[in-house]
């Protein structure tokens, strides 16, 4: 994982009294610094797809924890105004070649309050990252993401 990597998008939030509010979003990769701002993240979601994981929050944040230094894996923070806000943790599969992005969490209090404005960029931002991460290391051909649907 190179630490230079970096990815800032611009993205107008929306009109306050007549005037558009800017939104910094800054991607960058986790150090072991961003640990604990992460862990918050997760804890901040109380249920996925309905189901509550509460009860899974310390294991969730043992994989991101455990997976830091493997040149398999690569955890993806989005920073939203300076503040962490988002993170995505894409594996990398090197004997199939392809690779796959999952346990990616918004913090819940962005979540609930500005879905369109801010979620929705976050959720992109992480992916775009993702993709551009895993094209410099010459993953183009397959990736899987999966998604639960609780219909």
């Amino acid at each position: 994982m190179g630490s230079g990597y970096r990815c800032i998008f611009y993205k107008i939030a929306g009109a306050t009294n007549g005037r558009k509010q800017i939104m910094a979003l800054h991607t960058t990769f986790a150090t072991i610094d961003d640990l604990p701002q992460i862990a918050a993240i997760v804890r901040s979601n109380h249920t996925m797809y309905g189901v509550d994981i509460s009860a899974q929050h310390d294991a969730i944040i043992g994989i991101f924890q455990t997976v830091l230094h493997d040149p398999e894996y690569a955890i993806i923070c989005q920073h939203l105004n300076g503040r962490m806000a988002g993170v995505l943790l894409q594996r990398f599969w090197r004997e199939l070649p392809f690779w796959s992005a999952s346990n990616q969490f918004i913090d819940n209090a962005v979540w609930v309050g500005s879905l369109f404005t801010q979620t929705i960029p976050i959720c992109r931002a992480l992916s775009d990252f993702a993709c551009n991460n895993a094209e410099s290391k010459k993953f183009y051909d397959y990736v899987a993401i999966v998604r639960g649907d609780s219909q």
